[in-house]
């Protein structure tokens, strides 16, 4: 027999703003996210040495332009002399809808802060100038969004802990297991495995732990799209299998 704990868990529409905020509050410098401040250009034949092939000079052009920066030379300075034009950006952090250039750059923002990339069309050339630590703004919907996924998930977590702690400790008794469906009156549901590499209900792996265990016995188990359940061993049995059968083999 089994319950799904999902009937038991806070829902996250049920945490409350000072909930959320005090939250925040108390984990500020874990919650603060990268923003950063940089400039790139796209570099081609046509806007380097006015060819349309990736020749020598091409390549040689690219070179010097790695060893004047290198050397001191300011990013913009560089484009600004060689009429390249350049974007750039403040506090910039990612979302979905964005370029997939600024996305890359901002995914190697703890690499070195200069760098080509070949794009095999293009080169990407871009200077990060600063990696800001801003928390996001406390207000915004997308924010708090996220605050409740993680609470739901922390207070997720201690439930089933404290749960677990319980089992283990043979204070979680049939009486205790009543208690529970009652408090949101469900319904036990009940399977049966056939072997234990039945995984259709359940993981693979709380398949064998529930095989291991003897009768009457209580455990945490999951499924493959992470449902946390409590389980209660109510019965076994074996079947003899003929020598002459596909399943024996």
């Amino acid at each position: 027999g089994f319950v799904n704990l999902v009937n038991f868990y806070k829902k996250e529409s049920d945490f409350s703003d000072k909930e959320i905020n005090e939250f925040i509050v108390e984990n500020e410098n874990k919650l603060k996210k990268d923003y950063i401040d940089f400039s790139y250009s796209k570099i081609t034949p046509q806007n380097l040495t006015g060819s349309n092939k990736f020749d020598k000079n091409f390549f040689k052009k690219i070179d010097e332009l790695e060893n004047k920066f290198l050397n001191g030379e300011k990013f913009s300075n560089l484009m600004k002399e060689l009429n390249i034009k350049t974007v750039s950006k403040k506090n910039y952090n990612p979302n979905n809808m964005d370029n997939e250039l600024e996305k890359i750059i901002f995914n190697k923002r703890v690499e070195d802060k200069f760098q080509i990339i070949d794009k095999n069309d293009f080169y990407l050339i871009y200077e990060i100038e600063k990696i800001n630590k801003i928390l996001p703004n406390i207000d915004d919907n997308n924010f708090r969004s996220q605050i409740k996924k993680i609470l739901y998930e922390k207070l997720k977590f201690d439930y089933n802990n404290k749960l677990l702690k319980k089992i283990n400790n043979n204070k979680f008794s049939d009486d205790d297991f009543i208690k529970l469906i009652n408090s949101r009156s469900l319904k036990i549901e009940k399977v049966q495995l056939k072997s234990i590499k039945d995984d259709s209900k359940f993981n693979i792996n709380s398949i064998k732990l529930l095989y291991s265990m003897p009768i009457n016995s209580y455990t945490l188990i999951s499924d493959d799209i992470n449902n946390i359940y409590l389980a209660k061993i109510i019965k076994s049995h074996e079947k003899d299998i003929s020598k002459m059968s596909e399943d024996f083999k």
